[in-house]
């Protein structure tokens, strides 16, 4: 009896355990619930309904572009803690390719399809997003009058528009390259930053996705080109909460993160920041772009 006992007692646990290990949450689900642990999505695990994409295959949309779904999240820096809506960013840097097939290709140091664009400035990407935009059938964000000497975007207005190509915003950028960590890479020891960053090199820029990508699943975000985000540069507010911040409405020089093929371990830091003017082109800078749609 007491044997019967016990195997009906084993049967139970093992009833229990079973039902437990079903109902537990596997990483690939819902990300949009665990936005500080997760973040990125890749679009090959998430189908989108909009017509930007196609049907069949969420890894790519209609023009070939692939990228990575940032839901809704949060972050604290400093001693601000900022909200960001959901944002798709490019996959990789803005290659020599695809910029060539909306504008101009300025002079290439070094040239190859699969290679960033490099020698733009604030306003050639600007330009760029609304080309893209308007390949897509989306609002554009950049407003101008007409383009002046050496590129400048006249009478420039800057829109934020719900369904859009545009440049990351600051805060954008900065929860994406993080990609989770609150360290001072996203890789997890110094000593690793060559499996993930193309920098201090006498090559020069290497083909985009060489290496390995951050958790998001975002290849160069550190090294390769340094790339302009879209805020005007002064130092951080000291509020404690932004929602979707988009930096100060004017200024004299554009914020520009990462790091590039040119430059020192520190500078690949998550929170690096430098600066140019909007109108500055050189061979170690480019760009990525964010669809909000």
């Amino acid at each position: 009896m007491k044997s019967q006992c016990f195997g009906f007692f084993l049967l139970f646990l093992s009833a229990f355990f079973l039902n437990a290990c079903s109902n537990t949450v596997s990483p690939s689900d819902d990300l949009e619930n665990f936005p500080m642990e997760g973040g990125g999505e890749s679009l090959s695990s998430a189908n989108s309904s909009s017509s930007v994409f196609s049907s069949s295959s969420s890894e790519t949309d209609s023009l070939g572009l692939s990228w990575v779904k940032i839901p809704n999240a949060k972050f604290v820096r400093g001693v601000t803690e900022i909200s960001l809506s959901s944002f798709h960013i490019l996959e990789t840097e803005v290659t020599q390719e695809l910029y060539a097939d909306y504008l101009t290709l300025p002079i290439q140091k070094k040239e190859g399809d699969s290679l960033p664009v490099t020698n733009v400035s604030w306003y050639d990407a600007a330009r760029f997003c609304n080309a893209l935009a308007n390949a897509y059938g989306l609002d554009t964000t950049y407003v101008y009058s007409s383009v002046g000497t050496g590129g400048v975007l006249l009478d420039l207005k800057i829109e934020t528009k719900d369904s859009t190509v545009r440049l990351p915003t600051e805060a954008e950028w900065e929860f994406a390259i993080r990609a989770g960590t609150s360290t001072k890479y996203f890789w997890e020891m110094a000593e690793q930053a060559h499996l993930y960053a193309n920098y201090y090199s006498e090559e020069g820029v290497i083909p985009v996705a060489s290496l390995k990508p951050n958790a998001y699943g975002l290849y160069d975000m550190a090294g390769n080109v340094s790339e302009w985000v879209e805020d005007w540069y002064s130092a951080y507010t000291n509020e404690s909460s932004l929602q979707d911040p988009h930096g100060p409405t004017k200024g004299s020089q554009k914020v520009v993160r990462g790091g590039s093929w040119s430059s020192s371990l520190t500078e690949l830091a998550s929170d690096n920041r430098q600066k140019g003017t909007p109108d500055e082109a050189l061979y170690n800078r480019g760009f990525r772009i964010v669809l909000k749609k």
